[in-house]
C-alpha cells in the first residue's frame, strides 16, 4: 500500500502599506485534519539547516510566522509521525500569507530487520545506533540502564527514506531540527 503526501495549500497575497515583515499564518494539520501532538513552523534559507525562526504551532493547530527577511527563503512545516514538507518562498516586500498545510503520514519499510535506535545514550550518533532485538511476537526491543529522569530517543531504518522518526513509546517530543 503507497501512502501519497497531500498538501492542501490556499495562499492569498496582500501587501499592507505600514506592514514591515513577511507574516505566514494559518493551520499545519496531520494527515487525518486533525492537529498533531506537536508540530512546528520554521523559516529557513536554502542550503542552510539552521533556520532563521521557529514557532510551535498551537493546540488547535493554528500558527503565525514572522520575519523581516527577503530574498528567497524555504517555509518547512514539520509535525510529530508526519513527513517534513517545505514550500519555497520568494519575498520582496513584506507582505501577508495565508498557508493551510496537511501533512502526509512516514511511508514505512517492508522489512524491519536492520532496525536501529539512537539517542542521547550515543548523541543521536547515526554511526553508532545500536540494533534492535525482535521479539517473538513480531516487535522489537532494546534496553537500557540509565539514572536520567528522561530518556530521548529516535528510531533508524524504519522509514523509506532513510531518515531518523520519533520513537513509539514517546511521552513527550521536542524539536531536533531534522523534521
Amino acid at each position: 500500500m503507497k501512502t501519497f503526501f497531500v498538501l492542501l495549500a490556499l495562499l492569498t497575497t496582500s501587501g499592507v502599506l505600514a506592514q514591515e515583515q513577511t507574516v505566514v499564518t494559518g493551520t499545519l494539520l496531520g494527515h487525518d485534519g486533525k492537529a498533531m501532538l506537536r508540530a512546528d513552523v520554521h523559516l529557513a534559507r536554502p542550503m542552510e539547516e539552521k533556520a532563521l525562526t521557529s514557532v510551535k504551532v498551537g493546540k488547535d493547530g493554528a500558527y503565525r510566522i514572522a520575519t523581516n527577511e527577503t530574498g528567497f527563503l524555504l517555509i518547512k512545516f514539520t509535525g510529530v509521525d508526519h513527513h517534513i514538507h517545505e514550500v519555497p518562498l520568494m519575498i520582496e516586500r513584506p507582505l501577508s500569507l495565508k498557508l493551510d498545510v496537511r501533512l502526509g503520514t512516514y511511508e514505512y519499510a517492508d522489512d524491519f530487520s536492520a532496525l536501529r535506535i539512537i539517542g542521547d545514550f550515543n548523541n543521536f550518533s547515526f554511526r553508532s545506533a545500536r540494533a534492535m532485538e525482535k521479539q517473538p511476537d513480531g516487535t522489537y526491543s532494546a534496553g537500557f540502564e540509565t539514572t536520567a529522569e528522561r530518556f530521548a530517543y529516535q528510531l533508524l531504518r524504519t522509514e523509506r527514506s532513510g531518515r531518523s522518526i520519533n520513537g513509539t513509546q514517546s511521552e513527550d517530543y521536542v524539536y531536533d531540527g531534522g523534521g
